[in-house]
């Protein structure tokens, strides 16, 4: 069984994120939250087909597995994107 792992892209390149978003969020009395960003950090990772993987909720909010070409419309662009910065 081999491992996921980061993309070459992130252990070639010091453990960069492939995208950082940066996203205001004004002060929320209901949550008792202040204002304060938001971070949206990706990195790519890679595994293979089938493979389980064992994700902590606690520090990831959200993940997705699928294949390349299986995507469709806003995220096979996203997509493109950052695989372009892959190459």
């Amino acid at each position: 069984m081999s491992e996921v792992k980061l993309h070459s892209f992130h252990t070639e390149n010091d453990l960069i994120p492939i995208w950082i978003d940066r996203q205001y969020i004004p002060e929320n009395p209901r949550k008792q939250e202040g204002a304060h960003y938001h971070y949206d950090i990706r990195y790519v990772f890679v595994a293979d087909d089938g493979q389980d993987m064992n994700i902590q909720y606690q520090e990831v909010s959200d993940s997705k597995r699928f294949r390349i070409d299986e995507l469709e419309g806003e995220m096979k662009e996203r997509v493109a994107v950052v695989m372009s910065r892959l190459m």
